[in-house]
């Protein structure tokens, strides 16, 4: 099966290792787009999602150089599932087209990788042609979290309530890669994935890493 571009889709809990993942797919001068640091633009100050959330969420949401308090923000809206709702719904759509948009605009590369952690809850499985989950245990998720992020066990375990299940995303997805041991043995497991997915779809995988 031959495509143009092949879009990968990354995903996995918090803490699970998915960012180290994604940079692995950057280290062999793969395209990564990656949802949240889309999601931090568009929240800039003076972009328009800057303005729809002071609007629903007040100027109590700013910091003393007028932009977004993001960690009052993720406070916020996983003690209050409305607030959640609320901000997703000014973030998504506009991260959804941006991210189509850059598609459109890479649409001679080999490989797009599409780093996005709600993946499966937001909907983005239609416009992948695969899907890679990072898993790792809930148990040691919980432990990174709290080690990385020094917040409460209550808060740590609302943000998890609010994602899907580990083991149901990976088996949502194509491929999964099981993050709970080396890094050497992670990087091995998404280079076998790589030469698969290279003999099936007729795509250059093993990309040269920069020197």
């Amino acid at each position: 099966m031959l495509v143009l571009s092949l879009i990968i889709g990354l995903t996995g809990n918090i803490a699970s290792g998915k960012s180290t993942v994604s940079k692995m797919f950057q280290e062999r001068n793969i395209i990564v787009l990656d949802a949240d640091k889309i999601s931090r633009e568009l929240l800039r100050k003076g972009n328009i999602a800057y303005y729809q959330v002071i609007e629903k969420f007040g100027s109590k949401v700013l910091t003393p150089d007028k932009e977004l308090n993001r960690q009052l923000l993720k406070q916020m809206i996983f003690k209050d599932n409305t607030k959640k709702v609320m901000l997703e719904a000014i973030i998504h759509p506009l991260v959804k087209q941006e991210i189509l948009t850059k598609i459109a605009l890479l649409k001679k590369e080999p490989i797009i990788v599409l780093d996005i952690p709600l993946l499966f809850e937001a909907g983005y499985q239609n416009i992948c042609h695969l899907i890679i989950t990072v898993y790792t245990e809930k148990g040691v998720l919980l432990e990174r979290l709290l080690s990385r992020d020094k917040i409460s066990v209550e808060l740590a375990e609302k943000i998890f309530s609010s994602q899907m299940e580990p083991e149901q995303k990976s088996e949502l997805a194509d491929y999964k890669i099981d993050n709970s041991d080396s890094f050497a043995n992670t990087e091995t497991q998404l280079t076998n994935i790589l030469k698969k997915v290279g003999e099936r779809y007729g795509i250059q995988t093993n990309i040269r890493k920069p020197s």
